[in-house]
């Protein structure tokens, strides 16, 4: 379809074809390269505690050496960690979960879907390693 515009200049009536013009695209650099859920945690929550502490409930039954309790538990720790993302987590999501409740201290917060973003302030390396050492005081 051809857009056409016409007007009158110096008494002579001109008519001039205009180009369709594109939508502008959207920006995607703010786009998650994951599925998001609504479920009343927000997306870039910090869960790090939460998943620490569901893990250490869980960790017991998972390491079983009885295969039967320790399968059952996992299912269990993946369905409430499905829960907590709002949609089923996969297995490098999951993976990422466990591997950061395993760390004493993590220097990364990590969302509800189990990815890492951001440093945690609660007890960071500058403040524990540096103003703790003996050769200061």
């Amino acid at each position: 379809m051809e857009n056409k515009i016409r007007f009158n200049f110096q008494g002579q009536t001109f008519e001039i074809d205009v180009p369709n013009v594109e939508e502008p695209k959207e920006n995607k650099m703010w786009e998650l390269s994951y599925k998001t859920a609504k479920n009343g945690i927000s997306d870039f929550a910090d869960m790090t505690d939460n998943y620490k502490d569901l893990f250490k409930r869980y960790e017991p039954k998972i390491t079983s050496s009885n295969k039967s309790v320790s399968e059952e538990s996992a299912k269990d720790f993946k369905n409430i960690c499905d829960g907590v993302a709002g949609r089923p987590l996969n297995a490098g999501e999951l993976k990422t979960i466990i591997l950061h409740c395993q760390k004493k201290d993590p220097k990364m917060k990590i969302n509800k879907y189990g990815h890492l973003f951001g440093r945690r302030t609660g007890k960071s390396f500058c403040s524990s390693a540096i103003f703790s050492c003996s050769c200061l005081t």
